[in-house]
Formats: C-alpha cells, sequence, structure tokens
C-alpha cells in the first residue's frame, strides 16, 4: 500500500479595511436608531393609549353628564307634582279652581312646556263627559289655560289614561308627539287625583318637552366632534332609546319615533348589535366595541332613571385614536431630526478622534496579512510527500489555533528507516512557530548524522537550550521505525505517550515511554531511549495535548477517555486517514462552536507488512500453508521451491506452537512475508521462550536411530529447505528469518 498523507489547515480570510469612521457612525447610530426606535414605539403606544382613555373618559363623562341634568328635571318634576296633589285635592269640589292649580303649577316650573289637570268621565256633570284642563306655555313664556277635552280630543279612551288610572303610583309615559296642546315633543308624568273617600277620580299630568334634551346633546356632539374629529366623515354622535328600544333622540330627525333600535341590529349580521342593545334594554351601563353603520366603533351606553330609557354615544375608533397617533407621529418626528443632528456630529467628531485608529486598524490589516503569509510558510515546512513504500500508511493533521502556532511533526524515509517526530512549543502565536521552524530544522539537519532518537533529542535540546532567554520548552517524541523488521527506536522528551493499536485487540495499549524532560530546559541533561517490536498491522497514533484538552461550552475536556473510546469505535485495519478523520469529527461535534484554544496535531502510521496471525493451534497450519502459498506465486517460483519453503515454514511454526509457551498460554505467531527479485525473506515472530534454532547442532544421520541423540531433526530440516536462516532475540520477541531462492539444492 502506497503512503497517504494530509494536512488539514484553513488561512484566515483578511477583510479589506475600509473608512473605519464610517462604520464605527454607522454602527454606532445603528444601535441608537434600534434604541431610539424600541424607545419610540413604547412611548407611542403609551401616549395613544394615554390619549385614547382619556377621549373615552371624556364621551362618558359626556353621557354621565347628560344622564344627571335629565336625572334631576325628572325628580324635580315629580317631586313638584306630588307636592302640588294635595292642594288639588283639597278644592276637588270645585272645578273652576283647577284652572288656577293648572297655571300655578306651571308658572312654578319652568322645566314644564305644559300641565293637565283632568277627571273621569262625567265626574262634573256640570262640566259634561270630558273634563281636562290644560295649561301651556308658549315660545315666549306666556301662560294659557284651557278646556281642551271633548269628543275629539277623548283622552278617556286613551291608552296612557287608562294605564295611569290603574296605577296606584304616579309614572312617567313614553314619549309622544302632542298634536293638540304643546305641539312638539314630549314626555309626560302622571300622578292620580283622588275624592274624600280615597278613590282615584283624575290624573295631573306635567308635561315636559324633548326638545331642551335633543339640543343638549346636539351641541355635546358638535364640541366633541370639532375636538376630537378631524376628518370631517366618520363622526361621534349619541341616541337615547325607550324601553320598547324606540328610537326617542336621533341625529336623523326622520327615525325619532318611527324606528326601532333592536330592529336595526338584528338586520345585521353582527351578533355583537344583537348584544348591545339586548344589553341597553336590560339597564346595563358599559360600553361595547363594534361596527356601527360600518364604521369600527365604541359605544359608550348607560341607563336614564325614572323613565327607563337608555342612552348611548357611539364613537369611531380613528376619532379616538387620531389625538394620540398624531402625538405618537410627532414625537417620532422629533426623535428622527435629533438622530439626524446627532449622527452628523457623531461621524464629524469621530472622523477626528478616529485617525489613530483608523492608522492602526491599516496596519493591523498589514500584520494580518504577514501573519497569513508565516503561516503559509510554516505549513509549507511540513513534509508534503513521502517516498513511496508498500510498507507503511501514513496520515497527519495539523489546526493550528491561531495564524502560526507551535505545533509540528516531520516525516523522513532513509533506505529502510522511517524518521518521524512531533512536537508542542510551549506557548502560541508567532514565539512559537519561530521556535516549531528552528525545531524541525534542527530535527533534519540531525537525521543526516545521528541514527539513535536519543542522540537526536540530546542535541535538538543543547541548540534549543542555547540563548534560550525566554524560558520556551519543547515536549517531543523522536522515533526511527525498521520498515523490514518492525523495530520502533524511540525518545521521548516530556511529551504524551503514543497510543498502539494492535490487530485483533479491541483495547489501544499505551506506548511504555521514560520520563525524560521536554527539550530547551536543562542543556545537560541526559535522554534516555527505548526499543519496541510493532507487530505487522499495528498502528501507531500520536498527537498533542490540545485534542485531549479542547473545550466545550461547558469548560468540559475532551480528555483521555473519549479519546480511547473514540478509538474503539473503528473497524479494525481502517486506513490512517479514516481514522484522523473519525477523530476529528469525534472533537468537533464534542467542542461545538466554542473557539479553538490551542494547536491540535494528529500523526498516524501503520506497518503493513504483507503478513499472518496465528493462534497457537495445530489446526491453524491450512492457513500458514494458503499464506506461504500465495506468497510463492507472487514470485513465479517453481512448485518444488513452494514445497520446500511450505514445509520449512510448517516445521518451525509447529514447533514453537508446541514448545514455546506454557500448555495453556494464548500467545500468537506472526509472520510477514517480504519478496524480492528471485528471493522470498520470511519472518516468524513470537514472544515465548528464548531459543536459537541457529546454535543447534546437526544431527548424525549416520547413527542408527537407536543410539543417535533425540531432537535436532526438525531443524536440520528446516535448513535442507531454506538458503539462509537467521535468529535475533529482539525485546521480548523471538526472531526467526528463513530465506528461500528460486532454485532447488
Amino acid at each position: 500500500m502506497r503512503k497517504r498523507f494530509c494536512l488539514n489547515f484553513v488561512p484566515m480570510k483578511n477583510e479589506t479595511i475600509g473608512s473605519f469612521a464610517s462604520r464605527l457612525t454607522q454602527r454606532i447610530m445603528a444601535v441608537l436608531l434600534l434604541t431610539m426606535a424600541a424607545i419610540a414605539i413604547v412611548v407611542y403606544y403609551i401616549v395613544q393609549d394615554g390619549v385614547s382613555d382619556e377621549v373615552e373618559e371624556r364621551y362618558q363623562g359626556t353621557l354621565l353628564h347628560t344622564r344627571e341634568q335629565l336625572r334631576r328635571v325628572l325628580s324635580d318634576v315629580a317631586v313638584a307634582i306630588e307636592n302640588n296633589v294635595h292642594d288639588v285635592e283639597r278644592d276637588i269640589d270645585n272645578p273652576d279652581k283647577m284652572y288656577e292649580h293648572a297655571d300655578r303649577i306651571l308658572r312654578n316650573n319652568p322645566y314644564l312646556i305644559g300641565l293637565g289637570v283632568m277627571f273621569e268621565a262625567d265626574y262634573y256633570s256640570s262640566q259634561g263627559r270630558w273634563y281636562e284642563v290644560y295649561a301651556v306655555r308658549d315660545s315666549i313664556g306666556a301662560v294659557s289655560v284651557t278646556q281642551i277635552g271633548s269628543e275629539n280630543h277623548d283622552y278617556l279612551q286613551a291608552p296612557w289614561f287608562l294605564k295611569a288610572m290603574a296605577n296606584e303610583t304616579g309614572e312617567w309615559v313614553a314619549p309622544y308627539f302632542d298634536d293638540l296642546g304643546a305641539k312638539q315633543l314630549l314626555t309626560t308624568y302622571f300622578s292620580q287625583i283622588r275624592n274624600r273617600e280615597g278613590r282615584i277620580i283624575g290624573l295631573i299630568g306635567a308635561d315636559i318637552s324633548l326638545e331642551w334634551l335633543r339640543k343638549r346633546i346636539k351641541d355635546a356632539d358638535e364640541r366633541n366632534n370639532q375636538k376630537f374629529v378631524s376628518d370631517g366623515k366618520h363622526k361621534a354622535y349619541s341616541f337615547i332609546i325607550d324601553n320598547n328600544s324606540t328610537y326617542i333622540i336621533h341625529p336623523d330627525s326622520s327615525r325619532i319615533l318611527a324606528c326601532n333600535f333592536l330592529d336595526d341590529t338584528k338586520a345585521t349580521p353582527d351578533e355583537e348589535d344583537d348584544r348591545l342593545a339586548i344589553r341597553m334594554l336590560a339597564g346595563e351601563e358599559s360600553e361595547e366595541s363594534l361596527s356601527m353603520g360600518g364604521v369600527s366603533s365604541q359605544v359608550f351606553f348607560c341607563p336614564l332613571e325614572y323613565v327607563n330609557w337608555s342612552m348611548a354615544i357611539v364613537v369611531p375608533k380613528a376619532a379616538i385614536s387620531r389625538n394620540g397617533s398624531a402625538l405618537g407621529l410627532l414625537i417620532l418626528a422629533i426623535l428622527l431630526v435629533g438622530l439626524t443632528i446627532i449622527y452628523f456630529i457623531s461621524r464629524y467628531t469621530i472622523r477626528r478622534t478616529s485617525k489613530p485608529l483608523t492608522d492602526f486598524a491599516a496596519h493591523a490589516a498589514s500584520v494580518e496579512k504577514e501573519l497569513h503569509i508565516a503561516n503559509k510558510i510554516q505549513m509549507s515546512m511540513l513534509p508534503k510527500a513521502f517516498a513511496d513504500s508498500e510498507n507503511i500508511d501514513i496520515h497527519a493533521s495539523l489546526v493550528p489555533a491561531r495564524e502560526v502556532g507551535g505545533d509540528f511533526y516531520d516525516i523522513v524515509q532513509r533506505d529502510d528507516l522511517l524518521y518521524f517526530c512531533i512536537g508542542d512549543v510551549s506557548g502560541k502565536g508567532v514565539p512559537a512557530a519561530l521556535v516549531m521552524a528552528m525545531a524541525i530544522s534542527a530535527f533534519r539537519m540531525l537525521i543526516g548524522q545521528e541514527a539513535a532518537p536519543e542522540c537526536i533529542v540530546q542535541r535538538m535540546n543543547e541548540t534549543m537550550s542555547r540563548d534560550n532567554e525566554y524560558c520556551i520548552f519543547i515536549t517531543l517524541f523522536v522515533g526511527v521505525f525498521d520498515l523490514q523488521t518492525g523495530c520502533l527506536h524511540y525518545c521521548n522528551a516530556g511529551h504524551k505517550a503514543p497510543l498502539l493499536i494492535a490487530p485483533g485487540v479491541s483495547q489501544p495499549s499505551i506506548l511504555a515511554i521514560e520520563p525524560n524532560l521536554p527539550i530547551g530546559v536543562f542543556p545537560d541533561y541526559t535522554f534516555e531511549g527505548q526499543r519496541t517490536q510493532i507487530l505487522p498491522g499495528t498502528t501507531l497514533f500520536l498527537y498533542t495535548d490540545g485534542l485531549t484538552e479542547a473545550e466545550n461550552a461547558e469548560h468540559e475536556q475532551f480528555g483521555f477517555e473519549r479519546l480511547m473510546t473514540t478509538l474503539q469505535e473503528l473497524t479494525e485495519g481502517v486506513n490512517t486517514h479514516v481514522i484522523i478523520n473519525h477523530m476529528s469529527k469525534a472533537v468537533n461535534r464534542f467542542v461545538g462552536h466554542m473557539e479553538q484554544s490551542d494547536d491540535s496535531t494528529m500523526l498516524t502510521l501503520r506497518w503493513n507488512r504483507r503478513s499472518l496471525i496465528l493462534s497457537c493451534d495445530i489446526n491453524e497450519i491450512p492457513r500458514l500453508t494458503e499464506f506461504v502459498t500465495t506468497v510463492c506465486r507472487d514470485t513465479s517460483f517453481n512448485d518444488d521451491a513452494v514445497q520446500q519453503l511450505i514445509l520449512a515454514v510448517e516445521e518451525a511454526v509447529v514447533n514453537i506452537m508446541n514448545y514455546a509457551y506454557e500448555a495453556d498460554a494464548k500467545d500468537k505467531v506472526f509472520l510477514t512475508a517480504e519478496t524480492a527479485d528471485n528471493q522470498i525473506t520470511l519472518t516468524i515472530m513470537d514472544s515465548g521462550r528464548p531459543f536459537d534454532p541457529t546454535l543447534v547442532p546437526q544431527p548424525d544421520l549416520t547413527l542408527d536411530a537407536e543410539v543417535r541423540e533425540e531432537g535436532g531433526l526438525g531443524i536440520y530440516m528446516i535448513r535442507r529447505n531454506t538458503d539462509a536462516m537467521h535468529y535475533e532475540r529482539r525485546d521480548g520477541y523471538n526472531v526467526l528469518q528463513l530465506i528461500k531462492y528460486n532454485s532447488v539444492r
């Protein structure tokens, strides 16, 4: 498999710097405008509601004032008549005295337009069947008294007379038009006259003209309309209905005593109108919001005492809100003018005072551009390509927290050795980036001079500690990996321990490290190196602390446990770029929209030699045979060479299965295959008891089996069927190499 390598980095976009003063002024004005707009809207509605409430209270007051005036008039009239009934009854035997009483009562009560004293049929036989003395006041205030009862004015058959005679107390009758006496719209209060035995024999009727009430209501409507209505279209008006909902007072005189309010509301589909009429007839005092004549209106209504009438004022809602809206618009206009003045003053002032800031912004833009270039230079120092190799799969990712950062890594291959490092410079920004550049340069120079990673780290420490006035240090991991044998020689200088993801193992393990100090602290510090054997298919995962210390909105860190859990989620054998992408997505989901606080770097490599892993079970031998056969066919080995190599490998592996481990051990046998021109090298590894087959002497095959020493034949067969055999004990593993050429010997 060829190496795959990727660097993930997105540079910050540089914005063009415009007029600082203009933008600052616009932003200030935008905030001020929004604030003032919110205040203006609140003030507008408060003013409108306040003025509307005042208008409603004015109309309500007009309604109640009119009711109070009418109540006083009606009360005074009723009291005056009741007080004079006794005078009339005292002279009940003298019909001529009725003229004097009628004249006196009328003159003493200015509210009355007429007053009648009438008796039952034939009460005064000398006066005939009808006897009604009626006093009337003309337009100039003169009073005249006449007897108007006659066949043509037969009051005896009038419903109002019959009803009043049947009552025990005085009452007001419904309004009517008097075409005989007063010749105008009247309402009358009747009180009974009794004889000396207490029997009701007649009535005193006091007539009140409704013309004064109509004029008063009309004048009040005109005053209110002049003050609150300017368009002349939707005017307020008042009306009065009696207990039968007949109009008594109405701006349209043709509707008085001719039209019924309840009939009008029933003719409309609006249930609110019908409810209004019902409430008015029920004697309620309130208000309703509804449409009157197609105009959205507020109707104020109240009952009129004594007469069982109801009075209402119909006010268009436009008239109620007009003054409030006008005042609110005036306030808005004043605010707009004020904002315009503030804008020009602010712009002028900010232009004068912000010139240093504008210069600074331009300089900052220049610095940002330079940082962007520095970022590109820094990223260009990281490896962009890797030498061809089927034995290794590499992927890396570096995400700086700022334009430039202190994390770094490097990968260099020299022959069969892979030199790699990952580091984290203390601090951030430009200082860390400069130290990072020095560290990479030193690493690349030293790998051509030193083979051991501890020597490379030692000399890098000497270089970085020299003149380190700011005490900047670097955590560093340097590894040298043998692509042929899988041996990893490494030195860790205070860095996070890498993780090993071995094939067939679900839980990643931590690579054992010596507790060395970071470089750049003490120039004379001695660093310890380490070695370990990497099995085929094993993945090495290296990272900086920016990965585990990434924080979410609750300031909770991603942490080592989540790192391990995320690695366990991966399917065995996935490519290294899949590992890093999966880890990056997990961190991004955890962090969310939080700003990155530290550089984050990951480096992953896997040793991908052709390999086979066997359990210590003789039943695994068919898999071994198939593996060796496949390798031989890929190199076009002849059949004899194939069979010889299979025989040698099977013999070596069976010996390991039978003798290398304890009886109950569950360890593995690892095989790797490397092919070259006309040659196959098979490496067999196990972690069992140390055993060097190359030290076993050749058996003496000339002796009989009974006298020949036991053992050695298996190793003899291995030597016989291979061209070379090498052994070494490496990091707790027996490593046996069998070499076979494509020829029969």
